[in-house]
């Protein structure tokens, strides 16, 4: 795979859960610090989906 294609899939979250996943089925121990940040950068991403939903579920719900 090209460094063009790891820098585009850097921008979405599949990206770090299945770097996650491998380096938990592979990677030495659970204490690598690589696995966390992919967790917290799911875990981050996750919450800005869910704030811009709430936002847009509060500006079209119907009253």
């Amino acid at each position: 795979m090209g460094e063009e294609v790891k820098v585009i899939g850097y921008a979405m979250p599949s990206q770090y859960v299945t770097d996650a996943l491998y380096r938990i089925s592979y990677g030495p121990s659970l204490t690598d610090v690589y696995i966390w940040i992919d967790l917290v950068a799911i875990i981050i991403i996750s919450f800005i989906i869910y704030v811009i939903g709430l936002i847009l579920y509060n500006k079209f719900k119907s009253t």
